[in-house]
């Protein structure tokens, strides 16, 4: 995985994440090995299904799951890495062609943009005085 800093202005800040598509297709070749053994499709016994049936039949649905899943870790590592406070949930937008990432063909790309909460020290409002403003009017202004 590859997190690269884009931009750092103010309390925002963008970062640009690259997943290799070869890091993808582990963890779908994982997922596919993890679930063959419990599936259950006619025409097999169960427990029997070849990883390659798996993959023809459920491997989109496994992939997006692997995606999501690496979507989901990569922002938390982002985040743990640099120590961010996040204000509110960080922004993605995916870069390049989507369905070549489904298929295993290009790396995942995105850009997370994420607001930061500022550091401040909390007050003590016993040494706080408030100063209310006061208008006296003239008795020109009166007589109006």
């Amino acid at each position: 995985m590859q997190i690269v800093e884009k931009s750092g202005e103010g309390l925002s800040r963008v970062y640009g994440v690259t997943i290799p598509a070869k890091d993808l297709s582990e963890r779908l070749e994982a997922r596919i090995v993890e679930l063959a053994p419990q599936m259950n499709i006619k025409g097999f016994r169960p427990g029997k299904v070849p990883a390659a049936h798996v993959r023809r039949v459920h491997g989109k649905a496994l992939m997006a799951e692997v995606v999501q899943e690496s979507i989901n870790e990569s922002t938390q590592k982002v985040l743990d890495d640099n120590k961010i406070r996040p204000a509110g949930e960080p922004e993605l937008k995916p870069e390049g062609d989507f369905e070549l990432v489904m298929d295993g063909k290009a790396d995942l790309a995105f850009e997370m943009a994420v607001e930061i909460m500022p550091d401040f020290e909390p007050v003590d409002f016993g040494k706080i005085s408030l100063k209310r403003p006061v208008y006296e009017p003239t008795e020109k202004e009166v007589d109006e």
